[in-house]
């Protein structure tokens, strides 16, 4: 078992400098490819819907949490056409990222909301403006 051990752990040190780079930069560029695919999201559909003149029982504006849930039960109900609709655009790779969480602050999928502080909620929170 010893001698196994020891020659897998050869085989992995045993790769030149210039091979092991070689490998980062093949990992790093597989890695971009995988968190810029924009198939991951639907289509934009807002000319198809626009240009089809249909006409929904309920519009439900913001595909959140709640929003969807909502859409769904009411979709239920067979006769009643629901629409919802949210803002922006597919979000960038970044956002997959949570070490660069700070560099989405003022950027384009910033709505920059203000919010009141209370005394007595987020009590750990930092400024980060």
């Amino acid at each position: 078992m010893d001698s196994c051990m020891s020659a897998s752990c050869m085989a992995a040190v045993s790769q030149t400098p210039a091979s092991i780079f070689s490998q980062l930069i093949q990992v790093l560029l597989a890695s971009q490819c995988m968190l810029s695919q924009s198939n991951d999201y639907p289509a934009d559909r807002t000319e198809e819907i626009l240009s089809s003149n249909r006409e929904f029982d309920f519009i439900i504006a913001g595909g959140g949490t709640a929003g969807s849930v909502l859409a769904h039960r009411l979709t239920e109900v067979e006769d009643w056409n629901v629409l919802l609709i949210e803002a922006g655009d597919d979000p960038v790779a970044s956002n997959d990222v949570p070490g660069l969480m700070l560099s989405l602050v003022g950027g384009s999928q910033d709505y920059g909301y203000k919010v009141r502080r209370l005394e007595q909620s987020n009590l750990n929170s930092i400024d980060i403006q």
